[in-house]
């Protein structure tokens, strides 16, 4: 079980149904006794859109940030996440489309859709 400090960012793995498995920037606000912490989420806002959402969490459901690695080349097969909807989302290149652009097709299993993202909008799976 990781031990997360006041102020440590986090990535926060969602459950809910239609977001599951989707992973969220945050930052944590505060640990609670014994072993849940607050956090405050960098992209989600509470339901009147005026502040960040926070919400409390059990230690199973944060990860430390991963570093920034550049956006580089991604082959066919290759699992990435891609940021969508404000979280990152867990799929696998199924094909590399021709130009400059470098754009990739996603295959998420989670739900069974794919889309196109630039490399900008992958990095390399975290799990």
């Amino acid at each position: 079980m990781s031990n997360f400090q006041r102020g440590d960012r986090v990535e926060i793995i969602c459950t809910d149904e239609g977001f599951k498995g989707a992973y969220y920037p945050g930052t944590v606000v505060a640990k609670i006794d014994p072993g849940e912490y607050i956090i405050q989420y960098d992209t989600l806002l509470r339901e009147d859109e005026l502040a960040p959402l926070r919400e409390m969490v059990s230690p199973a459901a944060l990860r430390p940030m991963p570093p920034e690695i550049p956006a580089g080349k991604f082959a066919v097969g290759d699992n990435v996440d891609v940021y969508a909807n404000d979280g990152w989302w867990a799929g696998k290149v199924i094909k590399k489309l021709p130009g400059r652009g470098r754009t990739y097709i996603v295959f998420f299993e989670s739900n069974g859709e794919e889309g196109k993202y630039r490399p900008c909008d992958l990095r390399v799976h975290q799990e």
